[in-house]
């Protein structure tokens, strides 16, 4: 059989997800021709371009944003794709985020037509682009490291373009000739967490997500959402204790101040392990000591928290519950 046969039974048969970027598919086809100890011809750029013109010709994917350098991913024909599969399908490194993915779990109220993705930033792409070739190919590769955009690398004596094998970096605007509506909204961590496979996309790690809503609530529909949705959720005992006992073992200290705040001094919810990082609080001080990072830091202050109440709605809270304690 013809690499390029094998080549299109992976894709149409044994490939899991309904899109694929060229890279990806360019990687498939390299690891072909480089397991294949029958083959005796020499590697072909071209044989690849026609291959992939063939299969939009033969009906069997559409193509999109078609360059120079060929089209820049593929949706197999005659299935329902999502803007959440498609961005989950090109961009490896990464997952669904913030609202859209509180969304997808069906958490509370607010709807966006946006799509939040997480991915690092361009560095960190290409390292983590690398660090899988290495893995898949099993072998040492160079890199000429001259220039991102002319960068070649040797892979058993084949030079490639990295812009035909490493994934391509994340675009606001990749699915619009594909007719997708969704803005995509590009966030960014250096660090990415683990994420989950839901229906063919790649989404943010429930407890993370929960972090995040207090990290970024701009990002979530708004600190009021985000104190919604703890009253209401936290009375799921496993979660709360799942939440807590990350947070314990690996969140910052301003984390564990905002969470801990926030269960405290607004939802009185009190255990063991919040009364704990309340002690590790005291002390503490710093402008970046704020209920909400992205906002100017508030005069208003808890004293056993040491953290500036610079939300008005968490200042109404705060407000109430102080005076309820004096009647």
């Amino acid at each position: 059989m013809q690499i390029e046969e094998k080549l299109q039974t992976w894709l149409i048969d044994e490939y899991e997800l309904d899109v694929i970027s060229r890279q990806a598919l360019f990687q498939k086809y390299l690891e072909l021709f480089l397991n294949d100890s029958t083959n005796t011809k020499p590697f072909s750029n071209l044989k690849f371009y026609k291959f992939c013109e063939n299969l939009i010709a033969d009906k069997l994917v559409y193509g999109f944003n078609k360059t120079s350098r060929g089209f820049g991913f593929f949706i197999k024909k005659g299935v329902n794709v999502s803007s959440e599969m498609a961005v989950s399908a090109l961009y490896p490194f990464g997952y669904i985020s913030y609202l859209t993915a509180m969304n997808l779990y069906k958490i509370g109220t607010v709807l966006t037509d946006g799509l939040y993705f997480t991915t690092p930033d361009r560095t960190h792409w290409k390292n983590l682009c690398l660090k899988e070739l290495r893995k898949k190919f099993e072998i040492s590769f160079s890199i000429d490291e001259r220039s991102l955009s002319s960068d070649y690398i040797n892979i058993n004596g084949l030079i490639v373009s990295s812009q035909s094998i490493l994934y391509p970096y994340p675009s606001e605007g990749v699915l619009d000739e594909a007719g997708s509506n969704r803005t995509i909204i590009l966030t960014y961590k250096k660090d990415l967490v683990e994420s989950e496979w839901w229906n063919k996309s790649r989404i943010q790690n429930i407890v993370d997500l929960y972090l995040d809503m207090l990290r970024m609530p701009q990002y979530c529909g708004g600190l009021n959402h985000v104190i919604t949705i703890y009253k209401q959720n936290f009375q799921d005992i496993d979660l709360f204790k799942e939440i807590t006992l990350y947070l314990d073992r690996k969140g910052s200290i301003i984390d564990k101040a905002r969470f801990g705040f926030i269960c405290d001094k607004l939802l009185h919810i009190s255990t063991e392990v919040i009364d704990k990082w309340k002690i590790e609080q005291k002390d503490k001080r710093g402008s970046s000591r704020k209920l909400i990072a992205n906002l100017e830091f508030d005069s208003r202050f808890d004293p056993e928290w040491n953290i500036s109440i610079n939300h008005e709605y968490a200042r109404e809270l705060y407000s109430q519950n102080i005076s309820s304690n004096f009647t």
